[in-house]
């Protein structure tokens, strides 16, 4: 069969290469001029070192990406590092990555920490998501670790990434979060590109190709075939899977009825911005920082070179201030220069005898599509992935519920989307 993928994301990479192996004919339909979408990466060097445009690692529960890594032959570049987290709060640096940094971690008073400690350890052996589908996660959060460590740890968290949302994010989310986390995190050597240019080769050896700088402007049913539409021409296939965002499915479909095209405009998506720094001084001694602070211009700090090898990037160090907020929101529009101009004193807070003499290289990344709003009963307002158009899948971050997106549940729902068309 002739098949289409829309989207060259992990989904529709993944996506392709399945099919690839079972003989069908692929043809990969991406926007941009690279692949990987929000794993995606860029050069930093002229010598073409090239780092992820937002942040991006494994945990040791990410089965689905580990297992195809493995049967690209790719296990040799995979490592695993015990993560160095850590929380800002009140102008000091707190470590958070285990039993014993909560025990120290004095914000909160020592039954709180006991107490925080004990749910989260409930969550983590609890498989059960569904009884959390109808309760917010501030809600639990209050009631079961306690108003202090609400106040304390998570409400600047949840609030600094869902803004005025954040109280009606559902404790599935939260539970995904804590679920998956594991105490040591994985990169590959040379970045989530070796994974993405590896599907890539598997996708063209299989007789498949990739059609950059090619955005999908219609799909429709024709003739018992689907008919794609680029700029340059139409094309027909036997099958179709799309794999971008769900709001713009909708506006790329125009034969879905209104049912279901009221479940792919639902999910409210924040957009995502990383402004990245290639410095020739470390900021902080961890890997990634918590910003504990509703009036910090970002959500956390993260010194990537503090995780992976500093020599692979000429001993500089890499690092990321991530944000999330509305794509119509006036930080969003920032240039790279006013971004940096806007987080520097909050920049100082966390570290006084930082210069910005230091800073050799600035980027700025922007993601109009980055975190779905899962709010409560999320699971009855998911799109099917089989769509009712004969022969059109959908497989979209919006879907990966319970999980939170990421790389390995990319890779999941691609394969089975995969099955689910042939």
């Amino acid at each position: 069969m002739k098949i289409a993928i829309v989207g060259a994301g992990f989904c529709g990479l993944t996506a392709a290469f399945r099919l690839s192996q079972k003989g069908h004919k692929i043809t990969v339909f991406e926007k941009e001029k690279f692949v990987g979408g929000l794993a995606s990466d860029f050069d930093i060097f002229d010598d073409h070192i090239k780092i992820e445009r937002f942040v991006h690692h494994f945990f040791q529960s990410d089965k689905h990406v580990i297992s195809l890594i493995k049967e690209l032959g790719l296990e040799d570049k995979l490592f695993f590092t015990k993560s160095r987290d850590a929380n800002f709060y009140n102008g000091k640096i707190y470590p958070f990555a285990s039993a014993v940094d909560l025990l120290k971690f004095s914000p909160l008073p020592f039954f709180d920490r006991i107490r925080l400690g004990l749910t989260t350890l409930y969550l983590k052996l609890n498989n059960d998501w569904k009884k959390f589908e109808n309760v917010t996660a501030s809600s639990w959060v209050q009631k079961w670790m306690g108003k202090k460590v609400f106040e304390v740890l998570w409400e600047p968290l949840l609030a600094a990434k869902f803004g005025s949302e954040f109280d009606k994010v559902s404790m599935v989310w939260f539970w995904a979060r804590i679920k998956s986390r594991t105490a040591k995190l994985g990169y590959l050597k040379g970045g989530f590109e070796v994974l993405a240019q590896e599907l890539e080769k598997k996708i063209i050896e299989g007789g498949g190709e990739i059609k950059f700088d090619s955005p999908v402007l219609s799909i429709k049913s024709k003739n018992n075939k689907i008919e794609i539409t680029t700029k340059d021409k139409n094309h027909l296939f036997d099958k179709v899977i799309v794999t971008v965002p769900a709001s713009v499915i909708a506006s790329i479909v125009k034969d879905f009825p209104k049912s279901y095209l009221e479940k792919l405009k639902y999910p409210k998506f924040l957009a995502a911005t990383s402004l990245v720094l290639v410095s020739n001084k470390s900021l902080i001694p961890n890997y990634w920082l918590n910003i504990l602070d509703n009036n910090s211009p970002f959500l956390v700090a993260v010194e990537h070179t503090n995780f992976a090898d500093i020599h692979s990037y000429n001993d500089k160090t890499i690092m990321y201030f991530g944000n999330y907020l509305p794509s119509n929101s006036e930080d969003f529009k920032l240039s790279k220069e006013d971004a940096l101009k806007k987080y520097w004193p909050y920049i100082l807070k966390i570290n006084p005898k930082f210069d910005q003499k230091n800073i050799e290289q600035i980027y700025f990344n922007k993601a109009l599509y980055a975190q779905p709003i899962v709010d409560i009963n999320y699971s009855s307002k998911i799109p099917e992935i089989k769509t009712p158009i004969a022969n059109v899948y959908v497989a979209t971050m919006a879907q990966i519920y319970p999980w939170d997106r990421g790389t390995n549940y990319a890779v999941e729902l691609g394969q089975k989307v995969a099955k689910m068309a042939t």
